[in-house]
């Protein structure tokens, strides 16, 4: 596989506001309220105070704890599995193999977040509510500067330790309020099973060998490489998998299991002025090893032209912030590591790769420093205080690719590709849990696959069943491991996607311990689904694209839920729904079978002649008028294209249902889109909630 570089006013409700606050001033409220800002002077100065982090527990006592959910990993999908489910209610362990919660944005040392263009331009429908809170916090830390890394890349980037301190800020109240368990350093190393359920995880502290058991109703895998699916015994992909097994039209006849991306052991570096000298000793096999040589930024400069490589990923904009001046280095031809396995080799090889890892990185630094751009730039620092580790690379490398479930469901190429599709969202999934869009982000593989796929990716969203394993109980994949193949993972890895996928899988694992079901039981029951989804639109997680309704607007749980139902489905030019425009006849017909969730009628010919069997509203139409819902006599046109009135719509819904939608409005008045929303969305929740 060809080597590529990674380049690729919010408003929301809170439980005891009775009105929607804009995203400016709960960004206020947070400076105001954070310990880390302090405005002094009359000059507007600010003073920026040290970063806050987050203490673990000890070992509990008796060497056993015991929650409702368990999240195995404390990366970035984890961090927010844990979030949605305790702000559900449950009680939740979490377990973290470094010292660091956040994975990609703190321990992994990317805390440069890989946005698509839709989050840049507009956050609000992009964003759940809580990574909008999560970004809120980061950049209170800086005085609310936008962008405090300065990062060309990305419209999000900071320090690390700043990402740590917007984790602390918001699990603290849910440990200080008795719900979540911090177990940090702690290695997965057994799980339990109860016949095809997982009931709990052992592990060992890394620091001194000690052992302890967490139990639990649900169990969350968040591992950077889905550990706890291989320790169960659960079925997962692994590489890239054959034609055979997805039927993806981009997958080769024969799998090719080490087509795994490649890691990275980033590292941050400090600019420091001309003339200083910070080269490093020469690593280890420099010049002479396979993976230590063939470093180059291509056509990039270190610090010249429109887009140096230096402010590629900022991590602090001294311009902006003061201090120092940051940079991430995270690049696929410098210190992408991909000669060798670190995931399912023998332990021996897997330390030795990883150990190469790091050398390659260090190497990638040493060749900053005297070799870049022809003369090399010393005055290139590595910088050793923002990562928390004792060589200034980071906790653990960046892991763009792990083992994937054998899921209920998996997304493939033609399932998000605009090669295969001519609208403007990908094919909509009706259990979807989040919404995601980033580009086909493949890195060099340690063996070569198929090469890119076709096209890229429009608008996704995240499935239920790609969180649910095909045969085990009590286990929901929470990262990277969901049911995806080796390359639509590259575009599911990004850090808004997997916080989405978290926070989906924290929201299931509690409300599965609610009901007293199992995730597969969720994903076979239609009603179930539709309650999930209802408490997910609660907390501010958007379901569906829809660009021109933002959280704040009053309609908009109803129209993410006509439009995720299928009911009513947004614009297919745009990413739009336009509320204020009017619905067919025949979409009505959709609409209204669609919210009742019934089974389509499709009788041997067409009962009105504008209506053939071909036309998209034909079973709907025929459905309704099988059930005595429609006032047109057989034979006569029924008018599919023509505008609803709302005496159309009510007159259904009445013989359909036993009330009316509108009450007393105009009969022969058209019937918005927000209006068909509102009423069709309160059919389905009458439905499914009694």
């Amino acid at each position: 596989m060809p080597s590529s570089n990674c380049h690729g006013q919010r408003t929301w409700r809170l439980s005891w506001l009775s009105s929607a606050i804009p995203m400016a001033a709960l960004i206020g409220l947070i400076g105001c309220s954070s310990s880390h800002i302090s405005i002094s002077g009359g000059n507007g100065g600010w003073i920026e105070e040290p970063f806050q982090t987050i203490s673990g527990s000890d070992i509990p006592v008796g060497g056993e704890a015991t929650c409702q959910v368990l999240v195995v990993g404390g990366g970035t999908g984890g961090t927010a599995a844990a979030l949605a489910a305790a702000k559900a209610g449950a009680t939740v362990c979490i377990t973290e193999e470094t010292d660091w919660l956040g994975g990609q944005f703190t321990a992994q040392g990317l805390s440069c977040s890989d946005d698509s263009q839709l989050i840049t331009h507009d956050p609000s429908t992009a964003l759940s509510t809580s990574e909008i809170q999560f970004r809120a916090y980061v950049r209170a830390h800086y005085n609310r500067v936008s962008n405090p890394g300065g990062a060309w890349l990305s419209g999000f980037s900071a320090e690390p330790r700043a990402c740590l301190e917007s984790i602390a800020k918001m699990l603290q109240p849910q440990v200080d309020a008795g719900l979540v368990k911090i177990f940090l350093g702690s290695k997965p190393v057994a799980v339990t099973m109860n016949g095809n359920q997982v009931t709990g995880v052992s592990y060992k502290r890394v620091s001194d060998g000690a052992t302890f058991q967490v139990k639990a109703q649900q169990v969350i895998d968040a591992t950077e490489l889905g550990d706890t699916l291989k320790l169960a015994g659960v079925a997962y992909r692994l590489g890239q998998e054959p034609q055979s097994d997805t039927a993806e039209n981009e997958a080769p006849v024969v799998g090719i299991p080490g087509a795994i991306q490649a890691i990275t052991y980033c590292m941050i570096l400090e600019r420091r002025p001309s003339g200083e000298n910070h080269t490093i000793s020469k690593p280890q096999g420099y010049g002479v090893d396979p993976w230590m040589q063939g470093y180059s930024l291509s056509n990039t400069k270190v610090f010249d032209g429109m887009h140096p490589f230096f402010t590629w990923r900022g991590a602090r904009d001294s311009a902006q912030v003061g201090g120092k001046e940051l940079a991430i280095i995270n690049w696929s031809l410098g210190n992408d590591y991909w000669f060798g396995d670190t995931i399912d080799a023998p332990a021996e090889q897997v330390n030795l790769n990883l150990e190469q890892a790091r050398l390659r990185a260090l190497g990638f630094l040493y060749w900053l420093q005297t070799e870049a751009d022809g003369t090399g730039y010393p005055n290139l620092k590595l910088d050793m205080d923002s990562l928390n580790s004792t060589n200034g690379l980071a906790l653990t490398p960046y892991i763009r690719e792990c083992r994937r479930i054998r899921a209920m469901e998996t997304v493939r190429v033609e399932d998000i590709s605009d090669y295969y599709q001519t609208n403007t969202r990908a094919p909509n999934w009706t259990d979807s849990l989040g919404i995601g869009q980033y580009s086909f982000d493949l890195h060099r593989c340690v063996l070569d696959g198929s090469g890119d796929p076709k096209g890229e990716p429009l608008p996704f969203q995240i499935p239920l069943g790609t969180l649910v394993p095909e045969a085990t109980n009590g286990l929901i994949a929470g990262a990277k491991n969901t049911g995806t193949t080796h390359l639509t993972s590259s575009a599911y890895r990004v850090h808004p996607v997997e916080w989405s996928i978290g926070e989906g899988a924290g929201a299931l694992a509690a409300f599965c311990v609610a009901k007293a079901v199992q995730p597969r039981e969720v994903f076979a029951s239609e009603p179930l689904t539709r309650s999930l989804q209802g408490i997910l639109l609660d907390a501010g997680v958007p379901l569906y694209w829809i660009r021109d309704v933002s959280p704040h607007d009053p309609d908009w749980k109803a129209i993410q839920l006509v439009g995720v139902t299928g009911a009513i489905p947004g614009d297919t030019g745009s990413l739009n729904y336009l509320p204020a425009g009017t619905l067919t006849r025949g979409e009505s017909a959709m609409a209204l079978v669609k919210a009742l969730n019934l089974p389509n009628f499709v009788p041997a010919s067409p009962s009105f002649p504008d209506v053939p069997s071909t036309h998209v509203a034909f079973a709907a139409i025929e459905t309704c008028l099988h059930n005595g819902w429609l006032t047109e006599t057989p034979g006569s046109n029924f008018l599919p294209e023509d505008s609803s009135t709302i005496g159309f719509i009510d007159q259904m819904v009445q013989k359909a249902t036993g009330s009316g939608l509108f009450g007393s409005s105009g009969p022969g008045t058209l019937a918005t889109r927000r209006q068909a929303a509102q009423g069709f969305a309160a059919i389905l929740l009458h439905r499914v909630n009694g």
